[in-house]
């Protein structure tokens, strides 16, 4: 039996076509449960096969367990401007449930300040409206079914600060993905939406043998966020902790050398059902080719990513000033292994590593660390 947690919101306003539009969320939760004890029936608990001991560098290959424990934002900094960080297989994403990752973020909820603890991960488009709780090892811990949403297009997830002291951190689906923009179709949206929800407290251990990971619903908030000028296709979001705005990072599918910057202040006090238009807020210069396909800004603000197909550029953002002034200083470039469709980067809970992942059936999670 799912459980239901959850009172940021209630059912708004979802125009446009979706796979699963109409879908009550007890139709949802019921197949997500099928599916989990299915797939218990297979592999419960235990050992993901977790590799967690490759590592390259400048300074060559040894075999060492690295979780990147007790790092920080600078020393993951200065490793990848010295082009000398470590990447280590952390573990395969050991669910079918997830075979289209697009969006992946560390829980500010079920974790401490370390290097682990749950991670949100979520598909694209075309499976339930459903987030994913895993471990660091790609172990899936819950499955949370988000009420009222649809799986139009899905790209990225983030986290942000509770809308009042002392709240629960909020958790934010972007659903704004548009092929149609990137194709120049007149009808293409010129908004995208936001689900907003109470990040849910969940098992921080995987099922023991012979149980399944729960399966949990959750009520969101929607609202839908409108370009000020002309639809654009964008895959990377993120939620500044330290102002609370959300930004939209667009994909740069004219090739011109920038993505194009987006905001929106107050992420955690927009209402349900709310259209507003987002500010302009500058640009992001580019290498020509390069596609933006995830964002990620550590919990304390201070360093801010940006994925793309090839790499995992690093920005450091200038004390007391707007998450858009990272991008004024020089990024440093780190390497990213070979992912075929890698649309998702996210820091760890201290911002001394950060984990990309991959779409496709059980996809490795790498991890960058010091």
């Amino acid at each position: 039996m799912s459980e239901r947690v959850g009172t940021s919101g209630r059912r708004g306003d979802r125009p446009g076509r979706s796979h699963l539009r109409g879908r009550p969320v007890a139709v949802i939760a019921a197949t997500l449960i099928a599916a989990v004890a299915i797939l218990g029936a297979t592999a419960c608990g235990g050992d993901s096969g977790a590799k967690g001991t490759t590592t390259t560098s400048k300074k060559g290959t040894s075999t060492i367990a690295d979780t990147g424990e007790g790092d920080t934002p600078a020393a993951l900094m200065t490793a990848v401007c010295e082009g000398a960080p470590k990447i280590t297989d952390a573990g395969e994403v050991d669910t079918p449930l997830v075979n289209e990752a697009s969006g992946l973020v560390a829980s500010w909820s079920n974790t401490g300040d370390g290097a682990d603890g749950v991670w949100w991960i979520h598909n694209d488009s075309g499976s339930a409206p459903a987030i994913f709780a895993i471990n660091g090892r790609g172990q899936l811990l819950a499955t949370v079914a988000l009420e009222g949403a649809e799986a139009r297009d899905w790209e990225d997830i983030a986290v942000g600060p509770p809308a009042v002291a002392g709240g629960p951190s909020q958790l934010y689906v972007g659903d704004i993905g548009n092929n149609k923009a990137m194709l120049g179709d007149a009808t293409a949206r010129g908004s995208v939406r936001i689900y907003r929800l109470d990040e849910p407290v969940v098992p921080t251990e995987p099922p023991a043998a012979g149980s399944v990971a729960p399966v949990v619903t959750a009520e969101v908030t929607t609202f839908s966020l409108r370009y000020p000028d002309k639809p654009y296709d964008a895959e990377a979001m993120v939620v500044d902790p330290v102002r609370g705005d959300i930004w939209i990072i667009t994909k740069d599918w004219e090739r011109a050398g920038k993505s194009l910057l987006f905001r929106m202040p107050k992420a955690a006090e927009i209402a349900e059902g709310t259209s507003i238009d987002m500010l302009p807020a500058g640009e992001v210069p580019l290498e020509p080719g390069t596609l933006v396909t995830s964002a990620d800004v550590t919990r304390d603000g201070s360093l801010v990513a940006l994925r793309s197909y090839g790499a995992v550029d690093l920005y450091r953002r200038p004390s007391g000033k707007k998450l858009s002034a990272a991008f004024g200083t020089t990024p440093c470039g780190g390497p990213v292994p070979n992912e075929v469709q890698g649309e998702s980067v996210a820091f760890a809970p201290d911002g001394g590593s950060y984990l990309t992942v991959s779409e496709g059936d059980k996809p490795m999670l790498h991890r960058t660390s010091p």
